[in-house]
């Protein structure tokens, strides 16, 4: 596909990171000690794949210095796979109760995916957020289906047992405070060292939110094209 043909219905996705006031307004309210588990099904290299992932809400943490904190989470999740690529979720919000079983999430519930052409480098991703975005002939995976239920507090601990080695993010967040070990957040300055190149995991990726879509005018396209990466298809 060229790129005036793949650039022509060309959308903006825009991750509502940053902005609070959408956030407060669109965030359902949690339940705290409520747990909920998000089934994704893909197909990835012509076989099938799925993320089994249970949320904890509101979850009570002791940080160091006996300094407590509650956690929602995992808020992303990514495994990698074949080709040393990764395919990383957006758990949806379910912390409100609302789940396939009882009608209050949508039988065609479409989850935020993200696609890592290296596994070994968090720093880019591409955020399939739009079912045609799977109809790309350039689509690295299929989507077959996401549905949300009930958990309990056992469910999400033998996930995070068993989940733990493959996954490429913290699953209870604990990690994320220790100074050393698997999780260490870089350093500005080993980020700037390292030309910008992130280690897993990221944390950027798990706080989007939400997605804006816009179609580009043509006028809009000609400046795309200008500015587009040329070792990175549109």
């Amino acid at each position: 596909m060229s790129a005036s043909t793949s650039i022509k219905v060309a959308v903006a996705t825009l991750c509502v990171a940053t902005a609070a006031l959408a956030y407060v307004w669109t965030r359902p309210p949690v339940q705290a000690g409520y747990f909920y588990r998000q089934i994704v099904r893909l197909s990835y290299a012509g076989e099938p794949m799925e993320f089994n992932v249970v949320i904890a809400c509101n979850r009570t943490l002791v940080k160091k210095f006996g300094a407590g904190a509650t956690f929602t989470g995992p808020a992303f999740y990514a495994e990698r796979v074949k080709g040393n690529h990764a395919i990383g979720l957006r758990p949806t919000a379910g912390c409100s109760g609302h789940t396939t079983d009882n009608g209050g999430a949508p039988a065609d519930l479409f989850p935020l995916l993200h696609w890592f052409p290296d596994a070994d480098d968090m720093s880019f991703s591409i955020l399939y957020a739009t079912e045609d975005a799977f109809e790309n002939p350039l689509a690295q995976f299929k989507f077959l289906g996401s549905s949300m239920h009930a958990a309990t507090a056992a469910d999400f601990e033998r996930f995070v047992i068993s989940a733990r080695e493959k996954s490429l993010y913290p699953l209870d967040d604990q990690a994320a405070y220790e100074p050393t070990g698997r999780f260490k957040r870089p350093t500005v300055a080993q980020v700037v060292a390292d030309k910008g190149k992130l280690p897993r995991p990221n944390f950027i990726h798990g706080w989007c939110q939400a997605v804006h879509r816009k179609v580009f005018s043509e006028k809009a396209r000609e400046v795309v094209r200008e500015f587009w990466p040329a070792h990175r298809p549109p």
